[in-house]
């Protein structure tokens, strides 16, 4: 894989709807590599994003610290996506590398709230978004949360 990310696969969902089947049935092809849902790519982003993010540290200030930082580089925030692309595809590479095959999948359902930002960092990528009804969801967290006794709910 190089940087131009067309050996990525980012498979996307909500959570309790079927991504970790299509993981395992996706990761017995001989080409495609996968690891537990690794989260890499939701730091950057929530970085991004004003009061979204929770620290240690005061993350509003971070957030500000950021932009001002953003907008003191050439190209502002498209040099931000441009280092994140940068890094986050040596990493992507370094798993896929020692693997021997050809695709690396990143399933991390909660990436739904960074699409966007993940087709600007890796546009020639592939992406597979699961979507289930948000009943069977809900039936399927109870489940479960609660292994069928609904007094656990208190």
């Amino acid at each position: 894989m190089n940087t131009s990310s067309e050996h990525l696969i980012f498979l996307i969902s909500q959570p309790r709807a079927g991504s970790t089947l299509l993981q395992k049935i996706l990761g017995a092809h001989t080409e495609i590599h996968t690891l537990q849902e690794p989260w890499i790519m939701l730091h950057p982003f929530y970085a991004l994003k004003p009061g979204k993010y929770q620290a240690e540290y005061n993350a509003q200030w971070a957030s500000e610290a950021l932009s001002l930082f953003l907008e003191a580089l050439p190209y502002g925030e498209d040099d931000y996506f441009e280092g994140v692309r940068r890094m986050y595809s040596y990493l992507y590479n370094c798993a896929l590398s020692s693997s021997g095959k050809t695709f690396f999948l990143d399933k991390t359902p909660r990436y739904y709230s960074i699409i966007p930002e993940l087709y600007r960092t890796f546009p020639s990528s592939h992406f597979i978004v699961i979507i289930r009804n948000p009943l069977a969801v809900l039936c399927s967290v109870l489940d479960y949360f609660t292994k069928g006794d609904l007094n656990l709910l208190h």
